[in-house]
């Protein structure tokens, strides 16, 4: 078709991956460098649009963006827990538990051991 480029892939060459064709703006440099302030992550040197949406469409990308607005979420919703700012280990100040992901530590504010535990931490300190 016009407009749409063959691509290959290497694990399954026989079935080739259609995809569109960079456009004249993707293909433009946009700036000398581009900084993704989710993946906490600098793309060096001339930078493209179809550079940065290829980063921005990313598992990696898309998975860090997933965190953070869980992360944004329970923050509005939540202050019993920290951050460590280094690590971004997460830490529950009710019940001492650490966790490695904001998912983790939104499965463990929902549940009943959490739950029982803050509601006989707010009686104590009430």
């Amino acid at each position: 078709k016009a407009g749409e480029v063959e691509y290959s892939v290497v694990a399954d060459a026989d079935k080739p991956i259609v995809a569109a064709a960079p456009t004249a703006a993707e293909s433009e440099v946009v700036n000398d460098g581009y900084w993704c302030e989710i993946c906490n992550y600098k793309l060096v040197g001339k930078t493209t649009l179809q550079i940065i949406n290829s980063h921005t469409e990313g598992l990696k990308h898309k998975r860090k963006l997933a965190n953070y607005e869980i992360l944004q979420k329970l923050r509005q919703q939540e202050d019993c827990f920290t951050q460590d700012p280094v690590s971004g280990v997460l830490k529950c100040l009710v019940c001492c538990l650490e966790t490695a992901t904001p998912q983790q530590m939104m499965g463990h504010l929902a549940g009943a051991k959490h739950r029982n535990k803050a509601r006989r931490h707010a009686r104590e300190a009430g």
